[in-house]
């Protein structure tokens, strides 16, 4: 009598496979013990018992159950060919040997795999030997009806078990634990729950994440990282090591629950590497979309990139470098043969004091950005005193989303009407908390700091023109959406309006005219931009008097 062996193993990445070479030796005795031939010897690697022979794809395509179950995979695997090769040459043989029956199928709850293989081997009179469970005939009613229940019993079992896994693993974020032994950089697990943070790695994240906020360009960063600090790695710093330390709540002590919250993490507390404040600062610039983010050549800083349209033709404005001037031109001459008399151009930066560039000209228009940063302050000062309100808001938002729970569990609510309030009430709990945390976060002596030293530095700076490119970027962003140049004149688009500033010609070239800036009063009692004071002025020598932009904070006027 002939036999074929079958053997099959659900995991590993290897092609060779001790399990599997352990099933078809103890095949292999089992064979010679019951004198049968052995015509062929087939296996399936890393493939799961849930799957359907290769050949049998019309089957698997129609089984819904089959489908559905493969839908939630991560494997690509969906059929197998050792098994398909096996259905080949049944009728030439008597007995199919396998190790034990689940190596031969795992069938999902009312798939049609089990009931497809029974036909096969019925249909063929081909019975089966277990290494590890003596001999099935499928022909015999009662042995079919108990492997049907035992395959049931076994995937009930396995589905419960990992039911339960997922619960355990569910109820231990949820409650501020790492499920993963927080198997990530510059953090070590000591067991017990317990991990800490490495000094020479935190160090780093940190490098990180000051650089970030800095607005330095992501490959420099990397490189940056690589020189200095390659030995925290095992081999270099690669962009996907880049962003998964700078999304990585847990270097500021958070991390995510089962619904995606941000919960406080019990194992670094008092470890933390960042600030709160910081790690949010850095993904909001990580999710800012690449046209609003700065933009930075390769070998020039360049904020305004990206900002500037032609006046002319609408076409965006690129930097060329002109006898070692650089200057922004209009692009439509590099998109098209025939730009006609489009030749828009405008220098980046000045000559002297009398000639001075764009770069020069905006310096006085980023005192936009600095009052959208003292608002901002305030609003976050105001926000820090309802601190109380809107966890109280909170609380009250979780009791009725319970009560309705317990209304569903008293079977007083229909699973639609509970499923429809608690989406309502996602985000905007969602983004309640995520006021809070960062609310909570702040401390009222920095936002202070920040409204009486950092603001009235940052204007001095602004008016004697020696900003740190950081903040030169940063404000910039907050105070210009869009630069319109046109040869006589630039109209500068701002939040809440526009600007438009003459361009004076001279010797044949075109420059912005010199410009003063009013001082402050010394000690202004409600901040820089105190309503009770006058308005700060902001004069151009264009040789011709007039008002440019006036509002309740600023005068913009030539003379």
């Amino acid at each position: 009598m002939n036999a074929i062996i079958y053997a099959r193993q659900s995991s590993g990445s290897d092609d060779y496979s001790e399990s599997v070479e352990t099933q078809i030796e103890n095949c292999l005795r089992l064979a010679k013990t019951k004198n049968l031939a052995v015509i062929g010897c087939f296996s399936d690697l890393n493939t799961s018992g849930k799957t359907y022979p290769a050949g049998a794809e019309n089957v698997a395509e129609n089984d819904r159950a089959f489908q559905y179950w493969f839908s939630q995979q991560t494997g690509t695997r969906k059929y197998r060919s050792g098994l398909g090769n096996v259905f080949r040459n049944l009728e030439n043989a008597d007995y199919l040997i396998v190790d034990e029956m689940t190596r031969l199928y795992r069938p999902v709850t009312r798939s049609f795999l089990e009931s497809f293989v029974n036909q096969k081997l019925i249909e063929y009179h081909v019975q089966i030997l277990q290494c590890k469970g003596g001999t099935l005939d499928l022909n015999q009613f009662d042995q079919q009806l108990i492997q049907t229940l035992k395959n049931q019993i076994q995937d009930e079992a396995i589905a419960n078990q990992k039911k339960k896994s997922k619960e355990q693993f569910r109820k231990l974020r949820d409650s501020g634990y790492m499920c993963n032994g927080a198997k990530m950089f510059g953090i070590r697990y000591l067991g017990n729950r317990k991990i800490e943070v490495i000094p020479e790695c935190a160090e780093v994240v940190r490098f990180i994440y000051r650089s970030i906020v800095e607005y330095q360009p992501y490959s420099a960063i990397i490189r940056d990282v690589n020189l200095k600090y390659r030995h925290c790695f095992r081999k270099y710093c690669y962009e996907s090591t880049f962003y998964s330390i700078a999304r990585q709540p847990i270097y500021c002590g958070y991390q995510y629950n089962s619904s995606r919250e941000l919960i406080r993490n019990r194992q670094i507390a008092g470890q933390e590497i960042v600030s709160y404040e910081l790690w949010r600062k850095v993904i909001n610039i990580l999710n800012t979309k690449k046209k609003e983010a700065p933009v930075r050549a390769k070998k020039h800083w360049l904020p305004m990139s990206g900002r500037l349209v032609c006046g002319c033709c609408g076409g965006k404005m690129t930097c060329q470098i002109d006898r070692g001037v650089l200057y922004y031109i209009c692009n439509k001459a590099n998109l098209i043969r025939n730009p006609g008399c489009c030749r828009t151009r405008i220098r980046f930066m000045g000559s002297s004091e009398e000639c001075g560039g764009l770069f020069e000209a905006v310096y006085p228009l980023l005192l936009f950005g600095l009052l959208k940063r003292h608002r901002n302050n305030l609003e976050t000062l105001r926000s820090k005193e309802e601190l109380d309100v809107l966890r109280h808001n909170l609380m009250e938002m979780k009791e009725k989303e319970q009560a309705l729970i317990d209304l569903f569990m008293a079977e007083s609510a229909t699973p639609e009407q509970m499923r429809e309030m608690l989406h309502k009430h996602r985000e905007k709990r969602l983004e309640m908390q995520s006021r809070i945390q960062l609310l909570s976060s702040i401390k009222l002596e920095s936002l202070e700091q920040e409204r009486k030293v950092l603001i009235p530095e940052l204007f001095v700076k602004i008016r004697e023109k020696r900003l740190e490119h950081s903040y030169y970027e940063q404000l910039f962003k907050d105070s210009i959406r869009q630069i319109l140049v046109r040869e006589d004149e630039v109209e500068f688009g701002l939040s809440d309006g526009v600007l438009v500033l003459p361009r004076i010609r001279r010797k044949r070239k075109r420059f912005f005219p010199p410009w003063r800036i009013s001082a402050p009063p010394a000690r202004p009692a409600g901040g820089l931009f105190d309503p009770s004071q006058p308005p700060v002025e902001i004069v151009f020598a264009t040789g011709s008097r007039g008002i440019l932009r006036r509002d309740e904070h600023f005068i913009f006027r030539t003379e």
